[in-house]
Parts: C-alpha cells; structure tokens; sequence
C-alpha cells in the first residue's frame, strides 16, 4: 500500500465500509427471504425473532415536548470527508452546528 495522507485513507475506509454494507444488506434481504441456503463451509447464518420495547415519543404531550427541563444539549464530534476538489479554500478544523438531532454511538 502506498504511504497516503490520513484523509485520503479515512475516505478510502469510508467508502470500503459502504460498499461492504450494501453487501451486508444484499446478503441479509437475501436471508430474511430465504433465498439463501444458511449452511456455508466457515458460518451458519441463523434468522431469529426479537421482540423489543420501542418507545413512541409521537405520543408524548406537547406540554412534555416544548418543556426544556425535560432536553440536554449534547455536543458531538464528528469527522466529515469530502473529496479535496469539492472543497474551496482552507476548511476549519472545527465546525460547530446546532441541529435537532441527537447521535448516539456505542464505544
């Protein structure tokens, strides 16, 4: 492998994990359809059921939803790539937004 600059290489990275997860996804529609025999040579692909619990913030009172005791604001921060001829002039390292959204990443 050639010696590459580290955002070259998370945008190479980034793009291998896409590709692999479409290939996942292929795979896993390919399962859920039984379309696919589940013994391999290596693995068994087994298919099971969960029942889960979801909450349904939709049904929360809008006195609930409007009242700021019950919201924290989280900052997170990301990587973001894009290919260096999309982007014009010297790009901060750090970009602060507001969104009205929440991430949440297992470590």
């Amino acid at each position: 492998m050639r010696n590459m600059h580290p955002a070259d290489e998370l945008a190479m990275i980034r793009a291998d994990l896409r590709r692999l997860k479409d290939r996942e996804a292929f795979l896993r529609k390919g399962f859920l359809e039984m379309r696919h025999d589940t013994r391999g040579v290596d693995a068994v692909a087994t298919v099971k059921v969960l029942k889960q619990r979801r909450f349904r913030r939709d049904r929360l009172p809008p006195h609930v939803l409007d009242n700021a005791d019950y919201w924290d604001t989280q900052i997170v921060r990301q990587v973001q790539v894009d290919e260096a001829r999309n982007v014009s002039g010297r790009t901060p390292a750090f970009i602060v937004e507001d969104g009205e959204f929440d991430v949440i990443e297992r470590f």
